[in-house]
């Protein structure tokens, strides 16, 4: 019942620590409740107070003043709006961090449940967006016609800053054999850097055609967590304006690697290890070319795919002494292969005659590495 007296303000947690009087915790958050001077709760005609004015004016000196005292920070005036609303309207970066530090609740909701952080992004002001989403703002929140920040926005770059997980950065392409209309058409976007020689450790989308067939750059990409995405989706983001896609099939003739790739989209989106993370590699012999899937590898190539994958390259086999005594769990391992971290890898039609099958070590051919790539997953 103390909260409904008008004399009561609530603050949510801040640095200043003897905000309130009395602090409860609710929803894992807490919140500092004091009571109100008069004469900073009086408000003029509009129902502003004069912490409004001066958000609103962009009044820093009076700002600090006032709320050197015990003032409600989240009082709203006849239309709605919180002194929050006023210091991102006038576009002072200075006074809405001096709110928020001081306990404005950044979530509050205005005319028509308009957040603070809608407001900045309606105004597309960057600099106030960034802070806001530092310290927390909810991005999923809807206005009274359904809309969360994102959609009120069709500016890219502060889509941009929006999106989950997804720092505001150039994008960099890398176009392979693809028709040169998609190309001219994501060159004029200012976010978009296109790749003209191939580093999949630089390039954050990689675009093919549906039917291309697999190649050793498909597979660097999947390892290195490119969006391997086709030619289409250009003309999607156009309309949608997402650089990041929902997971999607690619490729038409090969459900093994439209798997893989749907995999390995996931993967990266969901910031987890990659592929051969924690694994030790020996490429034995392979000093001839050895075709894969129509692919030919090389020992370098083979070299890069590991590398490319989180794994470590040995100079020399591994020893079952040392295998034994230096275990882990790769991530990506099923629960057939879930101890063993030591791989000898041999040529497909070159298999030693004597092999370890072991819990810590096995030998494994370079169809086995490329298979595992192509569907994504460490088997037996």
């Amino acid at each position: 019942m103390i909260l409904m007296n008008s004399n009561i303000l609530v603050n949510a947690d801040c640095t200043v620590a003897t905000r309130g009087k009395e602090v409860f915790i609710y929803d894992n958050k807490t919140y500092h409740m004091n009571y109100i001077k008069e004469m900073f709760s009086k408000v003029n005609a509009k129902g502003e107070t004069p912490l409004h004015v001066a958000c609103r004016r962009k009044n820093l000196e009076n700002v600090t003043r006032i709320i050197k005292e015990v003032v409600d920070l989240n009082i709203k005036d006849f239309a709605g709006w919180a002194p929050l609303h006023e210091a991102v309207e006038s576009g002072s970066i200075e006074i809405v961090e001096k709110l928020l530090r001081h306990g404005a609740l950044i979530d509050i909701p205005g005319p028509e449940y308009e957040t603070p952080l809608h407001k900045a992004v309606r105004l597309q002001n960057k600099d106030i967006i960034m802070m806001l989403l530092q310290n927390g703002a909810n991005k999923d929140l809807i206005d009274y016609f359904g809309k969360k920040p994102i959609d009120c926005t069709r500016n890219e770059e502060i889509k941009c800053l929006l999106l989950k997980d997804v720092t505001c950065k150039k994008f960099s392409i890398y176009f392979y054999y693809t028709e040169n209309a998609y190309k001219d058409k994501v060159s004029k976007l200012d976010l978009v850097s296109i790749i003209k020689d191939f580093d999949a450790k630089k390039i954050t989308h990689f675009i093919i055609r549906r039917n291309h067939r697999l190649s050793l750059k498909i597979l660097l990409a999947m390892l290195e967590g490119c969006f391997i995405l086709p030619q289409e989706w250009v003309d999607d983001f156009f309309l949608n304006s997402y650089f990041i896609p929902i997971p999607q099939y690619v490729f038409i003739s090969n459900i093994e690697l439209n798997n893989g790739i749907r995999r390995a989209l996931m993967n990266s989106l969901l910031k987890r290890p990659k592929l051969f993370n924690g694994i030790c590699f020996y490429i034995s012999d392979h000093n001839s070319i050895v075709e894969i899937h129509n692919v030919k590898f090389t020992k370098g190539s083979i070299t890069s795919v590991i590398c490319a994958g989180g794994g470590k390259v040995l100079h020399r086999a591994p020893t079952l002494t040392i295998c034994e005594e230096i275990v882990n769990f790769p991530y990506h391992a099923s629960s057939e292969v879930v101890m063993c971290c030591n791989y000898i890898i041999f040529e497909e039609n070159n298999p030693p005659a004597l092999q370890y099958h072991m819990a810590e070590i096995k030998h494994k051919s370079s169809k086995w590495l490329i298979d595992c790539v192509i569907n994504f997953t460490l088997s037996d």
